[in-house]
């Protein structure tokens, strides 16, 4: 929530992957840009490759929608986690909050959407090859690279119909009093 009297964003506890936050810290900020750094490097060049012209497949098609989507995955959250995280903005008391919804959206809502994305694909794929070794006569009719993109973009838009919930699940509220909030380091809760 975004306090107005402070001028700051205020995070629960919930958010934290432990109870120690510097683990929370060190994966976050430490582990997690270098991690992205590789899934962007390595799916960009998958992308790359895959959309050469003599590349274009069925299967290729899937493969390419995937790699997208797995770049997405891991790039969404990554302004969030090098502001707050790499950067240690953590520290800083003061959040403006529009950073109250990039956490909101970058961390929560559209990750599981690329995610969910990816997921189905690998469906996809995986109904392809069924096809083909099920049904090879029919699979040069079913499974051409039109009704692959035509069936990419149905579970593009399901799962962002299916995600758009986890939009606003929450609300980032303002609020203009005292609130009950647990403190990091010591007992229970206290009035703020």
């Amino acid at each position: 929530w975004y306090d107005v009297c402070r001028g700051e964003c205020e995070f629960m506890e919930q958010h934290r992957l432990s109870v120690d936050a510097s683990l929370e810290e060190f994966i976050y900020g430490k582990i997690f840009p270098i991690l992205v750094i590789f899934v962007i490097v390595a799916n960009v060049m998958v992308a790359l490759v895959l959309s050469k012209r003599h590349m274009v497949t069925p299967t290729n098609v899937v493969l390419k929608y995937m790699a997208i989507a797995d770049l997405f995955v891991g790039l969404t959250p990554l302004p969030w986690t090098m502001f707050y995280f790499t950067f240690r903005n953590f520290e800083d008391t003061h959040i403006e909050l529009w950073w109250c919804y990039v956490q909101k959206y970058s961390m929560d809502a559209f990750p599981p959407i690329f995610h969910n994305i990816a997921m189905w694909l690998t469906v996809l794929l995986a109904g392809q090859r069924f096809i083909s070794i099920s049904y090879p006569l029919y699979s040069r009719s079913l499974c051409n690279v039109a009704n692959v993109r035509i069936c990419t973009f149905v579970i593009g838009v399901i799962s962002l119909i299916c995600g758009l919930p986890k939009s606003f699940d929450y609300d980032i509220g303002l609020y203009d009093g005292w609130v009950l909030t647990p403190e990091r380091n010591e007992a229970p809760y206290h009035l703020r």
